[in-house]
């Protein structure tokens, strides 16, 4: 599996064929274990490394924007940005199955980041940045100020 940087292809050759995804962002979990990309096809994927093992497919109602990992690895977050908003989703990384409902964040997002502890979900947008208790009821707390 080879990967470049923003809005570059992802290649990987198998067994059963090639196949190339349009990424967005890419990052690896803590431990080094786990890559999660962020696509143009609307989904985000995890990957075992080394080696690119598909792990789970999380699909979105469009283009992957941004991806991050809690600290412990565990959960996965996701943004689809729109001209309107955007659309934040939790998943559990290894089973790809969803663990909150969407957020909703009034601006485009273009970056996301858990808190140290997980209990917080961080996301930036051009000119604002958004923090979310990720604790139920996961709703926004606030908007951040410069």
């Amino acid at each position: 599996m080879t990967a470049r940087s923003k809005n570059s292809t992802c290649s990987r050759s198998a067994e059963a064929g090639t196949w190339d995804i349009a990424i967005n962002q890419a990052v690896v979990s803590p431990n080094g274990r786990l890559l999660v990309t962020g696509g143009q096809d609307r989904v985000a994927r995890v990957w075992e490394l080394p080696g690119g093992t598909p792990v789970s497919r999380l699909p979105h109602e469009g283009p992957v924007s941004a991806v991050a990992f809690s600290p412990d690895g565990l959960w996965v977050a996701s943004v689809t940005t729109s001209w309107n908003g955007a659309s934040v989703r939790l998943w559990e990384a290894r089973s790809g199955a969803p663990v909150s409902p969407p957020l909703y964040c009034p601006e485009p997002l273009q970056k996301l980041s858990f808190g140290d502890q997980a209990a917080t979900l961080l996301g930036a947008s051009a000119q604002n940045s958004y923090s979310w208790d990720i604790q139920p009821p996961a709703q926004p707390d606030r908007q951040l100020q410069d």
